[in-house]
Parts: structure tokens; sequence; C-alpha cells
């Protein structure tokens, strides 16, 4: 595991010398309008908690047609969960996105995603929504819409899903967040409140940290973030 580490130090130093910077999307619930530099790979990984329960979800992007990223999905390398006095670990499920850019302007940012999660006795979910972003000098606004659904008939509800987050745009390295989010899916509405920081050791490297706090009684009491985003290698030419 040190060893990891150290290579992502150098590998971080070697990509500020190319000018190239990271886009992380955790650990808030809204995604943003941009995506990783084209020609390159960016990894995002982390380790999440709530009681009784703590996992590793990781998320590697690559970006092989300007415009357009393709992600890869871990729910968990490993999920640790605990009820009853039964201690069970396993690992998480598998997922595949493509996130189409459709807007990339001073203003604003506008992008696409969609998303499959191939879930236990071969459920499938499907989820789309549209990202929004609008940078301003010291702020950002992120905003996701979307839904989701059983791919395979009647094997899941259908549902819509949201999330609005405040973030500041400092020219520092420090940031930090705060956003409200939900989904609605029959009788089943949580409505959920986190705040979060982010700090850049490179622009290729970005630590995070959040505290998610459930705001009605469908939501999850509480649950605690913490990871990081990187740019790891360049797979094409510019």
């Amino acid at each position: 595991m040190k060893k990891f580490f150290v290579f992502l130090a150098l590998m971080s130093t070697y990509l500020y010398s190319q000018e190239i910077s990271s886009n992380p999307t955790r650990p808030s619930a809204a995604d943003n309008a941009y995506i990783t530099e084209y020609g390159y790979t960016e990894i995002e990984l982390g380790w999440f908690a709530q009681e009784d329960y703590w996992s590793v979800p990781a998320l590697l992007k690559i970006t092989p047609i300007k415009k357009v990223e393709l992600g890869f999905i871990m729910s968990g390398i490993v999920n640790h969960s605990e009820f009853f006095g039964n201690s069970e670990t396993s690992v998480g499920d598998f997922g595949v996105q493509l996130k189409g850019q459709l807007l990339n302007v001073p203003e604003m940012a506008i992008a696409l995603v969609g998303r499959a999660d191939f879930l236990p006795e071969s459920i499938t979910r499907g989820t789309i929504y549209s990202a929004f972003s609008f940078p301003r000098n010291n702020f950002q606004v992120d905003a996701t819409l979307g839904g989701f659904f059983g791919i395979n008939a009647d094997a899941l509800d259908t549902g819509f899903l949201w999330a609005v987050a405040l973030g500041s745009n400092f020219e520092n390295p420090f940031n930090f967040y705060v956003e409200v989010f939900g989904e609605n899916v029959k009788d089943y509405t949580p409505l959920t409140f986190d705040a979060g920081i982010s700090y850049k050791i490179t622009p290729t490297f970005v630590i995070d940290a959040a505290y998610y706090s459930g705001l009605n009684d469908h939501a999850i009491d509480w649950q605690f973030h913490v990871g990081f985003t990187t740019t790891l290698f360049k797979i094409l030419g510019r």
C-alpha cells in the first residue's frame, strides 16, 4: 500500500508538469458536467461508513473520445457489514457508465450520463441523468436530475433522483461544499444533507472528506466519506 501511494505521488508530480487537472466527482451526490482530460485515465477511490456497514467504492474513468468519458464502477471493492452479531465481508456490485459533455462554455456546462449497475440475482439497474455546472468567480453550483429503472422487466421500481450542491471555487487548494439530495420511488422519499471539504495536493491529486445527515425518516441517519481523486496516465495522444 505504501508503494501504491508513492507511485500516485510520483505520477501526480509528472502530470502536474504536463498542466493536467483531475476532475473529482466525489464525495458529493451531485455529478458535475465536466469530464476527465481527453486521452487520460483517472480514478476515484474512497472509504465510506455508516452504522454497522463500511465499503471501499471506486470509479475508474477513461476519456477515449473528446467529450465522451467511459466509467467503470465498483460499489465496493470490499463491503463489510455487521448485523445482529453476524459479520460479512464481500465484493460489491459492478457497473459501467457513459458520460457525454454537451456544452462547455465559461458560464455553464451540461452533460448527459447513462449508467448500468449489475446487482445480485441478475438484476440490472439503469440510470439516466443530466448534470449542470454553473461556475462563478468564487463558487460553483452543480445540479443533477434524472431517473432510474429496472432494465430486466419489473426487476426494480422506477423512480427519479436529484441533487443540488453549492461549492467554493477558490484559487487556493482548499475548497468546500454543501448539498441537498434525494430520490423518489413509490412511498420511499429519502432526503439528505451533506457537507464536505477537498484539498488539492497537486492539480491531479485531490483528497476529500464529507459527512451526510438524513433529513427524514426514510434517509440513513449518518454517513461518512473520505478518499481521493487522481489522474493516472495517458492512454491516447492529443
